[in-house]
């Protein structure tokens, strides 16, 4: 069985058509599967699939899929359109391109022998949950759309918390990395690890034998942050609780 969290994220190459007669590859990143009550979506950037200040309007995605829990081997690719006659197929939050976040509903090109490993809000942070300055984190993604393309898997990467989980970082809802990653790992998600010990506001909570406690999903990675123009090796996470926010709207 493979690991199912590997089935948790995949690359987005996008695609304009235009007037021309075959698409161009116009970028890449990386998005991840979550489910919603009984319908599975494609959450990645908003800038991702549409950027007013870049003039950025691809017309569809494409994301490979594993088609077995048992073989790396066999993938298939799929490709998601973003607009109906001109109205947009991907869903944004309510203050649109102040949240750079965005979720596509999927279920109608997926197949019943595709292997995807959804988030949920199941694995938000609970309320007894300890998340400290310093704790580290897996971002899991595609930088500079670099993977094992044989058997169509992820890169990690690790970092550590920069800024103070819960608290919007001056007023927006994001926090702060610190890591190194690179364009590509726009959408990734960003998590803590499974573990067999997990810090909670009463002490630690043990994991005894093979239960352990699962990932927690934090956020959705989005760039890199710039001080007045200076880079400071930090990268800006949504707060993940703005996908629900995004159905409940």
């Amino acid at each position: 069985m493979l690991d199912p969290w590997i089935a948790s994220v995949a690359m987005i190459k996008s695609f304009t058509t235009g007037s021309a007669s075959q698409p161009t590859n116009t970028g890449s990143a990386t998005g991840f599967f979550y489910k919603n009550e009984s319908d599975v979506y494609l959450v990645t950037n908003r800038h991702v699939v549409v950027d007013e200040r870049e003039n950025f309007y691809p017309d569809h995605l494409r994301i490979r899929v594993h088609t077995s829990n048992t073989d790396l081997l066999p993938n298939r690719d799929v490709d998601i359109p973003l607009y109906d006659g001109g109205t947009p197929f991907y869903l944004e939050h309510q203050y649109g391109n102040n949240v750079d976040v965005v979720a596509i509903k999927i279920n109608s090109y997926l197949e019943s022998n595709d292997f995807i490993h959804p988030w949920s809000a199941n694995y938000f942070p609970q309320q007894n949950d300890l998340i400290e300055l310093g704790d580290p984190v897996i971002v899991m993604g595609y930088p500079m759309a670099f993977y094992d393309k044989r058997h169509n898997l992820p890169i990690s990467r690790s970092g550590t918390l920069a800024s103070l989980y819960g608290a919007p970082f001056d007023g927006n809802p994001y926090f702060l990395i610190d890591t190194n990653l690179h364009p590509g790992t726009s959408g990734s998600p960003v998590y803590i690890p499974r573990s067999s010990l997990r810090k909670t506001t009463l002490g630690y909570q043990i994991y005894a034998g093979t239960r352990v406690a699962p990932p927690m999903l934090l956020g959705i990675h989005s760039g890199e942050y710039s001080a007045d123009g200076v880079k400071l090796g930090l990268d800006i996470v949504w707060y993940a609780y703005l996908i629900q926010e995004i159905f409940e709207q």
